[in-house]
């Protein structure tokens, strides 16, 4: 393991710290940063095709990077499978996987093929520095040693799921959760019933909210009642979706005389490493659904970046233009062309400065200021972006905006127009 090299990605720990700084401990800086590149490639891996919301990504990275360091001490020190402790950030990740409805063997599925995706890197390392003599022999006790790991790892999981789910079904936040699922779903539902088992009034004014966490020890209800206040909410409902997700709606007899998002940003900043997404006050059963869709929405494009709290306002017009991601990475690729819609650095740079050049009346003095850069610049950067166009940038300005609208949101989400196939939403579907 001493000749295990991170391969120069920023990987974020999502782990518990300790879990990390044990690994450092043990196998070393460069090995342990290994690791959690190659713990990414695993949970790219496991979600497949499937939605990628944050909060799907945030909680098997966690689940990853625990398993995966896990697996390095293990193989490390030698320690015999059934006495490696099962990494907490796994079994964490269970009940969220109950309470998203998660059947028990995709959760298996998705761990052994996050592990398989981790241990071919892990082996491929091996025999490019071991002898060719013994990468052969190498590489099967690496691969029989970390399968015993994985398979204690999964009996755990199954005897937590159990638990778990023996806890959830039949309990009043799971009658909470099918009465929010058959509002949400925009199905009949008899409101007095409703209103009975959320403790909470369908009449007057919702704002929904959407709360993630860094880490499992932070208190999201705590932060829902903060909110409440701030908002001079009578009453609210929350319902946890996982250990770091929390899903919130905050009531109010009357219409709130300011955007929720606006003063919530105002009110101060939130409890570290808490983000929130928040939806429109809404009226009735139907502004509920209606709040809860729009925070969605702006969660899932959080990325375009407004701090800590970001609302369905701040988002509106890059939610619209990339519902279909398919149709929003083509209309920019047709407009700007591949050449400036690359991810590189300087194509991004470009694109701001066209941005702002055309938001400011094509005024270079204001868009400077605006970028904090000199008018000289702003120009030379309108010339580059024209030339990679092929055409002066004068009277097409509409168009232009829109594209370099879907392109700021495929920025956001780290996404290439030139690969998104699907016709599903930019970023996946929401938190």
């Amino acid at each position: 393991m001493d000749a295990l090299e991170p391969g120069g990605a920023v990987v974020e720990v999502r782990c518990a710290p300790e879990s990390f700084e044990q690994t450092v401990a043990t196998v070393g800086l460069q090995a342990a940063r290994w690791g959690l590149e190659a713990a990414q490639r695993g949970a790219e891996s496991a979600i497949g095709g499937g939605p990628r919301t944050a909060e799907t990504v945030r909680q098997l990275l966690s689940a990853c990077q625990g398993c995966f360091l896990a697996v390095l001490r293990g193989l490390r020190d030698e320690v015999p499978a059934a006495d490696l402790p099962v990494p907490e950030e796994l079994l964490a990740s269970v009940r969220g996987a109950v309470r998203g409805g998660v059947p028990l063997p995709r959760l298996l599925r998705m761990m052994w093929t996050a592990h398989f995706t981790a241990l071919d890197a892990l082996v491929a390392a091996t025999e490019r520095v071991a002898p060719p003599a013994e990468a052969a022999a190498e590489a099967r006790g690496l691969t029989t040693e970390s399968f015993a790991y994985v398979e204690a790892f999964s009996d755990a999981v199954e005897r937590r799921y159990a638990v778990e789910l023996a806890d959830w079904t039949g309990s009043a936040a799971a009658e909470r959760m099918r009465v929010v699922e058959e509002i949400l779903a925009d199905g009949s539902v008899d409101r007095g019933a409703a209103e009975a088992a959320l403790g909470y009034a369908l009449g007057g004014w919702h704002v929904a909210v959407l709360l993630t966490a860094d880490r499992t020890a932070v208190r999201l209800d705590a932060e829902v009642g903060r909110l409440a206040d701030v908002l001079d909410a009578d009453a609210t409902v929350s319902l946890h979706r996982s250990p770091t997700l929390l899903w919130g709606w905050l009531h109010r007899p009357g219409r709130p005389d300011a955007e929720p998002a606006e003063r919530i940003r105002s009110a101060g900043p939130l409890a570290v490493g808490v983000r929130v997404a928040v939806g429109p006050a809404a009226d009735g059963p139907a502004g509920f659904r209606w709040s809860h869709v729009a925070a969605q929405e702006a969660a899932r494009l959080a990325g375009l970046g407004h701090g800590g709290v970001v609302g369905h306002a701040d988002v509106a017009v890059a939610g619209l233009l990339t519902a279909n991601a398919e149709h929003a990475g083509r209309f920019a690729l047709d407009t700007l062309g591949p050449r400036l819609c690359t991810a590189s650095p300087k194509a991004r740079r470009l694109r701001e400065t066209l941005a702002a050049y055309l938001e400011a009346g094509r005024s270079r003095a204001a868009a400077a200021d605006r970028l904090h850069v000199s008018p000289g610049t702003v120009a030379y950067r309108v010339k580059q972006a024209e030339d990679l166009l092929g055409e002066s940038v004068e009277g097409s300005g509409r168009t232009l905006m829109v594209a370099l609208e879907i392109m700021r949101a495929f920025d956001a989400v780290g996404r290439d127009p030139a690969t998104t196939t699907g016709g599903g939403p930019l970023g996946g579907e929401g938190l």
